[in-house]
């Protein structure tokens, strides 16, 4: 592993931890590397945050691709949840310090922006697939289903510091599990009871199973 993987990977750990407040001088101490070192390969503390920022984007986007699917399981779309919970749990700084992060920098501004807009227009995807081959009774115009997907992405992003605030605590796995079961009855006025019956059971038994690591 080359230290400008070394940095990126140190900031999301330290950052998890301690949140906004790290800098770039924190950071080179928790690595043991000089700061001159650090910013030869980053700049300042936004181009690391940018740098995470791109592949948080990266790892929700692919978890959340049903773009080359003409209908989904319920088990592919219980995957998009705890796939999602998971690059929450992976990337909590960036949620719980968002504003803190993005709002004293443009470019990472415009680029949270456009991964929250990106992000909701796949949870709108699924969403339209899922109401495809399980739609209950309840009529959902599309603006309404950009809401609900919102709605969805607003939970998603703001667990992390519900946890810290309301809990006292860094997000641990209850509150993942928690957070999935939230995310998870928002869809059952919207889909058969069949189909959000198997997405909660499929839900519970995925998240159960041994996440993937960074390799």
């Amino acid at each position: 592993m080359g230290n400008r993987e070394k940095i990126i990977r140190g900031a999301i750990e330290l950052m998890n931890a301690r949140g906004s407040a790290v800098g770039t001088s924190a950071l080179a101490e928790h690595l043991g590397i000089s700061p001159g070192n650090l910013y030869y390969h980053f700049r300042n503390r936004e181009a690391i945050v940018a740098e995470i920022l791109t592949r948080c984007a990266d790892d929700l986007h692919a978890i959340l691709d049903v773009s080359d699917q003409s209908e989904i399981s319920p088990e592919r779309f219980a995957s998009c949840y705890v796939g999602g919970v998971r690059v929450l749990f992976e990337y909590r700084f960036l949620f719980s310090s968002a504003l803190e992060l993005v709002s004293s920098d443009a470019s990472l501004t415009a680029a949270y922006r456009k991964f929250s807009e990106t992000s909701v227009g796949q949870l709108k995807l699924a969403l339209s697939l899922a109401r495809a081959v399980a739609a209950s009774e309840r009529a959902l115009t599309d603006d309404d289903a950009r809401r609900f997907c919102q709605n969805m992405w607003l939970i998603w992003t703001g667990w992390p510091r519900y946890a810290q605030v309301n809990l006292g605590r860094d997000m641990d796995q209850t509150d993942q599990m928690e957070c999935l079961r939230h995310l998870t009855l928002l869809i059952e006025p919207y889909v058969t009871p069949a189909f959000f019956q198997a997405v909660s059971e499929q839900a519970v038994q995925q998240f159960a199973q041994p996440p993937k690591t960074l390799a």
